[in-house]
């Protein structure tokens, strides 16, 4: 049964206030540690975003989630003197956008599944969708898979293993 984490707890405030992460239960502020892609037709192992990417993903108690990942060695879009070539800026941009996945939301958990419910992100084609992960949670280590499919490509598992903060 989907338990949603958003108004049901309402009226179970002070158990809000205990709740921690466990196998079930992702509350709490992590940071982004790996992030690999595996090709469900090869078996194929990559990291599009590289060695070392950085994230933050945040599951409140009352049912919010908050989730960016960036690739490595991510290029600011000024130069050393702030002038940039207009051809250059647009490039840059568009390698901005394809280093960053960002989305926010509320969610629910129901069992080793966890519900994302999109309200903004950074691709606009995600808000309103449902993005559905299956999830781990031992000691402070979170673990979320996920199953993606880009046009032209085999079907893709990507695993993101994250640390917790606080």
């Amino acid at each position: 049964m989907l338990r949603p984490l958003g108004d049901a707890l309402e009226s179970a405030v002070p158990e809000r206030n205990k709740m921690t992460a466990s196998v079930l239960n992702p509350v709490g502020v992590w940071t982004l540690i790996d992030s690999v892609e595996v090709d469900s037709h090869t078996g194929e192992i990559s990291r599009p975003r590289g060695r070392h990417p950085t994230g933050m993903l945040i599951y409140s108690a009352g049912g919010r989630m908050c989730a960016i990942v960036t690739a490595e060695g991510r290029k600011s879009l000024e130069g050393g003197s702030g002038a940039t070539e207009r051809s250059d800026f647009t490039e840059r941009s568009a390698a901005l956008f394809h280093s960053l996945n960002s989305y926010a939301g509320t969610y629910a958990v129901s069992g080793s599944t966890i519900r994302h419910k999109v309200m903004v992100a950074s691709n606009p084609a995600w808000i309103g969708t449902e993005q559905i992960r299956q999830f781990h949670c031992e000691n402070d280590v979170l673990t979320v898979d996920a199953t993606i499919t880009l046009p032209g490509k085999a079907a893709t598992r990507v695993r993101l293993t994250w640390q917790r903060v606080e």
